[in-house]
């Protein structure tokens, strides 16, 4: 049987996600082989949580990716680049994090458009 939380409990541990990536965390994106594709500055605070969500501030830009590759997943840090969530989705819809563009060159614009995370 699957545990399920108390909407206090959810809001609880992802107020402890926005609070351990502080200012000046980032979302980086990261392809198959985990290569940081880009990192993307995130918002101070990152987001809002309300209802057992965390929704990021968006959008957000990195206007310039390190690497070429296909994202496939996501991960939140905090200003010194300690992994405080990893294992999102990303995508152009349907995930958790969509970003503008997954097939990414280096040197291209990616956009954080939108996010969401449950605090199951």
């Amino acid at each position: 049987m699957a545990v399920t939380y108390s909407v206090a409990v959810r809001n609880a541990r992802l107020q402890a996600v926005v609070s351990a990536i502080g200012a000046g965390g980032f979302l980086r994106i990261r392809d198959a082989t985990s290569i940081v594709l880009c990192s993307i500055p995130l918002a101070t605070p990152c987001g809002v949580v309300a209802a057992g969500v965390l929704t990021f501030a968006t959008p957000q830009v990195d206007f310039g990716a390190a690497a070429s590759g296909n994202a496939v997943s996501g991960e939140l840090t905090d200003s010194v680049g300690t992994v405080v969530a990893n294992g999102l989705t990303v995508g152009l819809v349907g995930a958790d994090l969509i970003i503008s563009v997954v097939h990414i060159s280096s040197g291209d614009v990616v956009t954080f458009v939108s996010g969401t995370i449950t605090g199951n």
